[in-house]
């Protein structure tokens, strides 16, 4: 019930504060972790609709936008030029389907 929920929930935040103090500087990490995170905040708040779940999922939202920031091969969208020997200059879009990149 209510008590279980708030002990899990203090558990999570126990081990969210470890985890960033240990890990806290990789970004690769943080993403992961922060993704895993909102997906899991996610299914809580449909299954339970309830405002503490919804806040949860726009703080690892935001978690997960910062780490991603931080990780070259998560950023290279974009215009991007090359030539390739006698066959001249080509240009080609550089996009993300969430990580996979698209070009």
């Amino acid at each position: 019930g209510g008590v279980e929920k708030r002990t899990a929930m203090r558990r999570i935040a126990q081990l969210e504060k470890e985890l960033l103090a240990e890990n806290g500087r990789d970004a690769e990490f943080m993403y992961a972790v922060s993704l895993e995170l909102m997906e899991k905040a996610k299914m809580e708040y449909d299954a339970a609709g309830s405002d503490g779940s919804k806040e949860m999922v726009e703080k690892y939202r935001i978690q997960v936008e910062e780490a991603r920031a931080c990780i070259p091969q998560l950023n290279m969208h974009g215009l991007w030029v090359g030539k390739y020997g006698d066959h001249g200059y080509e240009m080609i879009n550089v996009t993300y389907s969430g990580d996979t990149l698209i070009a």
